[in-house]
């Protein structure tokens, strides 16, 4: 038996997304801006929030309101920018979020959360 080691297989295309990151390129010795990058990340699960939980005990995040999933080798950095589609079938949280704290990555992918801007 094969062991896979992305935890988006289970989810069919039509729950996926590709999202856009836009990723600031920070300052210059005289304190100018430098240009930003933007790259697309393919296959994305995004979802709303939700939890049986006390809220007292999800403070450690306290304004995520999505959180994203993506397979092995994703590229999201604190403060990115993410955009993702609406295509109109409402499965899904859309707009554009700030990466609100550090990506989670491990063997299985990456779990990013998200807060709207």
């Amino acid at each position: 038996m094969r062991l896979t080691t992305d935890r988006l297989r289970p989810y069919s295309r039509f729950e996926r997304v590709d999202v856009t990151v836009e990723r600031g390129g920070g300052k210059d010795p005289k304190g100018d801006q430098l240009p930003g990058t933007t790259h697309t990340v393919e296959n994305c699960l995004v979802t709303t929030q939700r939890t049986t939980e006390e809220p007292a005990s999800r403070s450690d995040l306290p304004e995520t309101t999505a959180w994203l999933f993506a397979s092995p080798g994703a590229d999201f950095q604190p403060q990115d920018v993410v955009t993702v589609p609406d295509d109109g079938r409402r499965i899904r949280p859309t707009g554009r979020f700030v990466v609100n704290g550090d990506p989670d990555f491990g063997q299985l992918g990456c779990r990013v959360p998200l807060r709207r801007v």
